[in-house]
């Protein structure tokens, strides 16, 4: 009896001793989620997309090749990969991953299958597959570059995925953009409009720009990606992107070039001349003065007041060049507030 009483005590302490092992390891596990996947829990925002921007912030710190693969890995969740296409976008022209720019082909081109995806896919695949080329040491680079560049042009359509009674909204609504559904597209736009999920939104948005040549669709490409510049705090936007952005211009308010080949927006231009027109109605006198008075490198001393002083500010804090002179050329931007 003794016997008995002792092993059903042992057997009992061992029940106890497991279960608070597991309640221990299910507290440490939830106590060790991050910020950005309570976030998502509370407001129901698929993790995929939490766990990318964690991933992304990673790479930002320490931008390497291991770091950026464990990106891509995230994205295999994701209902289409090419869902990556901003985050590629970034990472090979702004943090300098050089396996990344070939992912920016890959994206947008179906992993190099299909050259006409859109109107000027090929071209803009081509042009980061010979930067690819040229930086990377894998022979057969150019191999695969002119296997790319004689590929036949006829096309194909764009593979969607397979859609069931199971789908979620949001797959659905995925299909329809690449199918060119505008009344999906705008659904999708709402839905992954919040801070988490509209980076994932490019890739549709340059689908129903260059394929379909939904207007809007152009603005929201440029949109997108200089919100995520502003967002994470990345600087001017860089020569390979604007190349990219450039494909998605629309007839709107004229931006201008300045003479360092930087860019600013018609919004930074408006202020310029709004501090003008204050500056003369408040002081008629002094700016009269200045505007008078000749400055080798600015035009006048006015000039050189606004220039290195209100547009230098709005265009250091919206992330656009500064200017040392009085120069620059105009050129059709796609918004008021864009320099693409």
């Amino acid at each position: 009896m003794k016997k008995r009483l002792l092993t059903g005590l042992l057997f009992v302490s061992f029940l106890q001793t497991g279960c608070t092992n597991n309640i221990q390891q299910n507290i440490t596990k939830k106590d060790n989620e991050s910020s950005s996947l309570k976030a998502c829990r509370v407001f129901g925002i698929d993790s995929v997309y939490c766990h990318c921007s964690e991933l992304f912030e990673d790479l930002m710190k320490h931008p390497d090749d291991k770091r950026y693969y464990a990106l891509e890995n995230a994205f295999s969740s994701s209902d289409i990969y090419s869902e990556s296409l901003l985050y590629s976008l970034v990472a090979a022209n702004k943090l300098g991953v050089d396996v990344a720019i070939i992912r920016v082909a890959n994206c947008i081109s179906e992993e190099l299958s299909n050259p006409t995806i859109g109107k000027n896919t090929k071209e803009i695949s081509l042009y980061y597959l010979k930067k690819w080329a040229s930086r990377t040491k894998y022979k057969r680079a150019k191999l695969i570059v002119e296997n790319f560049d004689t590929m036949s042009i006829k096309d194909r359509g764009i593979i969607v995925p397979a859609i069931t009674y199971k789908s979620s909204e949001m797959q659905c609504l995925k299909a329809g953009c690449l199918k060119g559904s505008i009344n999906d597209y705008k659904k999708l736009k709402e839905m992954m409009s919040n801070d988490r999920m509209y980076a994932f939104m490019l890739y549709y948005a340059y689908i129903m720009a260059d394929r379909y040549n939904y207007l809007p669709a152009k603005e929201d490409v440029v949109t997108i990606i200089t919100r995520f510049y502003r967002e994470y705090n990345l600087g001017p936007i860089d020569k390979d992107t604007q190349y990219f952005c450039s494909f998605f211009k629309r007839i709107c308010p004229r931006d201008f070039k300045t003479s360092t080949n930087g860019a600013q927006s018609p919004a930074t231009r408006l202020e310029h001349e709004i501090d003008h027109a204050v500056d003369e109605a408040d002081h008629p006198s002094e700016h009269r003065g200045r505007r008078d008075t000749a400055n080798e490198q600015f035009g006048n001393e006015e000039e050189k007041r606004v220039i290195m002083g209100s547009e230098l500010k709005t265009a250091t804090a919206n992330g656009e060049t500064t200017r040392n002179n009085h120069y620059g050329t105009p050129y059709t931007v796609s918004s008021p507030i864009s320099i693409f």
